[in-house]
């Protein structure tokens, strides 16, 4: 590209005389000058000068690659050769520790041409003194409580990067899909229960009628929050920000475990056990289909339609695959009266749905209409950040999640949930 200077002088101007000239002349020099550089730009952009500028290029880095190759490959020979000259040396003393030096520098060099710059260590650390996460050493921070870093290190400038943060998975119950979930409006969740006593007869005229009565009584339940508190350093927050929504995602998933599991400790509380009557079937070896059968029973005979099953995940498998004792087959439809293979037991004209949970202990069951649960629920998680302390002094701060929840059974309708173990059960029905 022809520069200004070799244009003045081509119009027989010194540098000097050009300095001295009117700004007006001046401006009108450099307009001829960029007038002269489009022209010459449009002329080189045709088709021909293109294609000839692409291949110099091309040529040009065809030879640095190949040069390249054949560099590496040197190198490569050398590494080896050195290598098979090492080897033939006795394996002892300063020799053999200065040989095996040399070995490893050579094996750099090579390892450095052929993978590029090695990077500088990138790593996420704890603040152990005060549960926070960083990526430096906390002053003083010898204590207890290490919260584990996201990434342990990158440590090559070229690595790849494999996209996402990949987690243990989290077993949730879904028992509230079958539990009467609520927006929770307010502080207290409360139901009212009635109890009655009927009292009906065919009576003759002149004679004294029954009388029928109603109380009504009040049941409130305090919703409460599920919280989790996490801190972070301000280098955490600006740097690795995908590191601290990533942690935010699984505490937001470890409360929505927990919730299920604040229901089903409540329905452990309040459910009724299995009390089987005299008229109700007895067995020599009554097993876990029996159980469930026979609650049914004793559900429908009070007017309760049970809605579903719950087992754990361990029972439920021990059912799919119990066998008989006398051909060793396996009783997954129990002889055709019973039937779990599509994830439910019919009972008459009822259907109600069989499902295993991951949050029930190993030897629990319930049986019920669960929309008898009332579950109040708060439709956000509720998200707090603030100082406390030498927080602020420390570049530290708090994070809070919370969700509220509160749950409620009514007292009139406890009897229609069953809640019991498989043992208890069988011993019950066993002759």
């Amino acid at each position: 590209m022809k520069k200004f200077k070799a244009f003045l002088q081509e119009k027989n101007i010194s540098e000097e005389s050009f300095k001295a000239m009117e700004t007006a002349e001046q401006a009108k020099l450099h307009g001829e000058f960029l007038d002269a550089m489009a022209e010459g730009i449009e002329n080189k952009t045709s088709k021909s000068f293109v294609e000839k500028a692409i291949e110099t290029v091309t040529e040009l880095f065809t030879g640095k690659i190949e040069a390249a190759e054949k560099a590496n490959k040197d190198l490569e020979e050398i590494v080896k050769k050195q290598g098979e000259e090492l080897a033939k040396k006795p394996a002892s003393g300063f020799q053999s520790a200065k040989a095996a030096e040399l070995k490893a520098e050579l094996k750099a060099i090579h390892e450095g041409t052929n993978k590029g710059m090695q990077g500088e260590k990138i790593q996420i650390k704890s603040f152990t003194g005060d549960d926070a996460m960083g990526v430096e050493n906390f002053p003083n921070a010898a204590g207890s409580g290490n919260v584990t870093g996201a990434l342990a290190s990158i440590t090559q400038y070229f690595a790849q990067l494999i996209p996402g943060i990949f987690k243990k998975p989290i077993p949730t119950s879904n028992i509230l899909d079958y539990c009467d979930v609520l927006p929770l409006n307010g502080e207290q969740l409360v139901t009212i229960s009635e109890t009655r006593t009927i009292n009906m007869s065919v009576t003759a005229e002149g004679v004294e009628k029954p009388v029928s009565k109603a109380t009504w009584s009040a049941s409130s339940e305090t919703a409460k929050p599920v919280p989790s508190l996490f801190k972070t350093t301000s280098q955490m927050r600006k740097f690795f920000p995908t590191f601290v929504t990533s942690f935010y995602n699984t505490l937001v998933a470890m409360i929505n475990k927990t919730i299920p599991e604040v229901v089903i400790a409540k329905i452990n509380a309040v459910g009724t056990p299995f009390s089987p009557v005299s008229a109700q079937a007895h067995y020599a070896s009554p097993n876990e289909y029996d159980v469930l059968i026979e609650a049914i029973a004793s559900l429908l005979k009070l007017g309760y339609v049970p809605n579903v099953i719950r087992v754990s995940i361990f029972k439920y498998s021990a059912m799919k695959t119990l066998r008989g004792t006398t051909n060793d087959a396996y009783l997954l439809q129990n002889y055709g009266s019973i039937n779990i293979v599509d994830g439910s037991i019919n009972f008459g004209t009822h259907k109600i749905v069989l499902e295993p949970d991951p949050s029930f202990a190993d030897d629990d069951y319930v049986v019920g209409d669960l929309m008898a649960v009332k579950v109040g629920l708060d439709g956000s998680i509720e998200y707090v950040e603030a100082y406390e302390g030498n927080d602020l002094k420390t570049n530290k701060k708090s994070h809070l999640l919370e969700k509220y929840v509160a749950v409620n059974v009514p007292t009139a309708i406890r009897t229609g949930i069953i809640k019991d173990t498989f043992t208890n059960s069988i011993a019950l029905l066993t002759d």
